[in-house]
């Protein structure tokens, strides 16, 4: 059923999901309801693990920009909901990240994704990297893909610049060789 829903939400267009949830925000404050406190209920139920010892007995320790931070009993290291994630150490904002994600999945260069998210290049850069190694991260617990597999030769030509091979004559302009 939830899964139903789901797809019912992802083929809506972006403006009657704007709208879709503006109604639900202004029926839930009306009624009493901060959609902020019941996420963080859920992850309260749900059991919050410290992520240095695995513990489940951790507190609400305070909120640093916004961010739940959490204390854990046994180790007494403080923590948030996105400590060891590629968010970790990142000033921006979560659209940030999202329009940057977006970019990366249409295929935009690092400089075109850096104009669009209003960042440098070098961090559009480094970004790149960070969400590339949480998808290697996520992929290596995933189970393995099966299936049928269909493979296609490509052909490279050798550069041997800087050396010269003993076994091949020399080359030639205009003349086009293979190995």
């Amino acid at each position: 059923m939830s899964s139903e829903i789901y797809a019912l939400f992802e083929s809506l267009p972006p403006d009657e999901l704007k709208a879709f949830t503006a109604h639900v925000k202004s029926a839930a404050q009306a009624r009493g309801f901060n959609l902020s406190d019941l996420v963080e209920e859920k992850a309260d139920s749900d059991g919050i693990r410290c992520p240095h010892c695995n513990s489940l007995e951790v507190v609400k320790f305070g909120k640093r920009k916004g961010i739940q931070r959490f204390r854990c009993d046994g180790c007494r290291k403080t923590f948030s909901s996105v400590t060891g994630t590629f968010l970790q150490w990142t000033k921006k904002t979560f659209f940030t990240w999202k329009t940057f994600i977006k970019c990366m999945m249409e295929g935009r260069s690092v400089r075109k994704s850096a104009e669009l998210c209003k960042i440098e290049a070098k961090t559009a850069w480094v970004w790149r990297h960070k969400v590339l190694d949480a998808l290697a991260q996520y992929h290596d617990h995933q189970r393995r893909m099966s299936g049928i597999v269909e493979a296609d030769d490509t052909l490279f030509r050798l550069s041997y610049k800087g050396s010269k091979p003993p076994d091949r004559k020399s080359y030639k302009r205009g003349t086009v060789t293979f190995p």
